[in-house]
């Protein structure tokens, strides 16, 4: 995720004066080559979606400094568009990974005056930043094709944090527990499964390079259970304690009938 868009004022404004690290919003070239935690949550999500890629012309919106764009492009998109509100995330995107069958353009992903129709989109950790979801929301689902997918994630356990009154991320606009995330969705879109990503036991032992590396995605079965299903190794089933809620939640979806 990096810039947004949708005419966004000062975003700190009412919010707490302690700033967050700016990674927390943009992963960048650096944090892609020495094992950021984030940067492993980021990957998960754009290879998650690169199973879903081959063959559909795919939207990136928000797409930061492009790597991901370059994933989707690599897994057999056939065209990809990368857009995102900072200049200097999309002059990174075209010095790294500009290549046939992908542009990057500076764009308000609330706008998005790109022509469509797109048979994939993806918005990861775009939409809690932005002044109003809602016209993200109508924008996505006018480009989305009548066969295509549209892929969203959002932070799925920072709603319980403000409840308590701790906003630790000036950069957030909204939060949502994941049902609530699922009826905004759900207004614009037809939500066809719903997931949930946190990291694997595995990754609190000591060799956390290796293990940050693997940041899994989990189905989302509600607060009962999670299985995995990216990763190595045969899809297992795995339990999860009542109101656990997962880090990230991902919706994947269809335009409404």
């Amino acid at each position: 995720m990096s810039g947004a868009g949708c005419d966004q004022p000062d975003q700190s404004r009412g919010r707490p004066k302690r700033r967050a690290p700016e990674t927390l919003e943009r992963i960048d070239l650096p944090q892609l080559t020495t094992g950021h935690p984030e940067a492993a949550f980021h990957l998960a999500r754009y290879r998650f979606a690169a199973h879903l890629a081959a063959g559909r012309r795919t939207l990136d919106a928000a797409c930061g400094v492009g790597y991901g764009t370059a994933l989707l492009r690599a897994a057999g998109a056939p065209f990809c568009v990368g857009v995102d509100i900072a200049e200097s995330a999309i002059r990174t995107a075209r010095e790294h990974y500009a290549s046939e069958g992908v542009q990057f353009v500076v764009d308000d992903v609330c706008r998005n005056r790109r022509e469509g129709p797109f048979d994939l989109i993806v918005s990861f950790e775009t939409i809690e930043h932005l002044v109003d979801p809602e016209r993200a929301l109508s924008s996505f689902a006018r480009l989305l094709s009548p066969s295509g997918l549209f892929i969203v994630s959002t932070p799925g356990d920072e709603a319980a944090a403000w409840a308590l009154g701790i906003r630790d991320n000036p950069y957030h606009r909204h939060a949502w527990y994941p049902d609530e995330f699922e009826r905004l969705v759900a207004r614009h879109f037809k939500v066809v499964s719903k997931y949930g990503q946190a990291w694997r036991p595995s990754c609190l032992r000591p060799r956390i390079r290796r293990a940050i590396s693997r940041a899994w995605v989990l189905l989302w079965r509600g607060s009962a259970g999670y299985r995995d299903l990216v990763g190595p190794g045969p899809t297992t089933s795995a339990s999860s304690p009542p109101g656990w809620l997962p880090h990230y939640t991902i919706l994947v979806c269809e335009p409404l009938p």
